[in-house]
């Protein structure tokens, strides 16, 4: 085999690995419960097909069993895949470690997360200014633009784009008066509330994949529960400084502080693309617990953190055709 053979045969399994990594990674987050990586264990995890050979129903593995084989994957993927890849639908090592990244960061092993973080950053993370971004047009974002490692789209309800569907006001009352992203991402089209409207994927798709946003702002956090304050507060600035107009700068007080401030950046940053559901899961896990609520005419509909509904149920010909149990209601 050539050297450029094998370059490619290296890219074509890396490739492959990527994308089943990130298929179990999603069906995790969805289809199984939270657990640490230094935490209890579940029974309820997925079945894990290691074989191409698709007529044997696998057995349903341990959440740990899964995590451990996503995250092979993606070192082996890393070490197979280009530096740079210049179609962003397709992965590169930077997407795999920032995959990997972030598995690590969702089950709360910040130092493993805070390691991948510092290659990322070293390499490279670049940010949109969004002072400088036009604000009157649908949206200010292209598709495959600088801020994308990874490009994916997830797929919705026709009700999430719907001008009806309105972002949650306590959502809007965290952004200041200076901050361009109230005006970059969303719209008041008239109807009684507003709209999102900067979707990453350029277009009228919530975004699934890989920002470079996402990755600094897990590198802070990371940081800041190392200790290393100066170093976050330094790139938090940086941040915000393309985000604030007129700017000032903030200072970190103390570790609570600035993870207080650092998760509010999370939310006011990192809108509809599924993270927010993976966020709760392991704040609520850790202590920071959210009770949802939502009112659907006369019926209020309450989610507690560490509900079991925070699961979902495993659909039901899924169930028929396989030996599984059901997750727990």
């Amino acid at each position: 085999m050539s050297s450029s053979e094998k370059e490619r045969a290296d890219k074509l399994k890396g490739t492959a690995l990527f994308f089943r990594a990130f298929a179990y990674h999603q069906l995790l987050e969805l289809f199984t419960p939270y657990t640490r990586f230094d935490g209890e264990d579940s029974e309820f995890g997925l079945p894990l097909r290691r074989s191409s050979i698709v007529t044997p129903n696998p057995v349903r593995a341990k959440v740990s069993e899964v995590k451990a084989f996503i995250k092979s994957d993606l070192s082996s993927a890393v070490e197979l895949l280009p530096e740079i890849e210049p179609l962003k639908t397709l992965p590169s090592k930077q997407s795999a470690r920032a995959l990997l990244m972030r598995i690590h960061f969702m089950e709360g092993n910040y130092n493993a997360a805070l390691e991948l973080g510092q290659v990322i950053h070293a390499n490279g993370l670049s940010l949109i200014d969004y002072t400088q971004l036009p604000l009157t047009t649908a949206n200010p974002f292209g598709i495959f633009n600088d801020e994308v490692i990874f490009h994916s789209q997830l797929m919705l309800y026709e009700f999430y784009s719907s001008p009806l569907t309105f972002v949650d006001l306590n959502l809007l009352s965290l952004y200041g008066d200076n901050d361009t992203r109230k005006e970059v991402f969303f719209i008041d089209r008239g109807n009684g509330g507003l709209n999102f409207k900067a979707f990453h994927t350029g277009r009228q798709f919530w975004f699934g994949g890989i920002d470079t946003n996402e990755v600094l702002l897990m590198y802070i956090e990371c940081l800041i529960r190392s200790g290393d304050l100066n170093t976050a507060e330094e790139l938090m600035n940086s941040f915000l400084e393309l985000r604030i107009r007129d700017f000032d700068g903030i200072s970190f007080t103390g570790q609570q502080q600035a993870l207080e401030l650092v998760l509010s950046e999370r939310r006011k940053e990192l809108l509809f693309r599924g993270l927010r559901w993976m966020d709760l899961k392991r704040q609520n896990h850790e202590g920071l617990e959210t009770t949802l609520v939502r009112d659907f005419g006369e019926i209020t509909h309450t989610l507690s953190p560490n509900s079991q509904s925070y699961v979902f149920q495993i659909p039901p010909h899924e169930i028929d055709r396989s030996d599984m149990i059901q997750n727990p209601r």
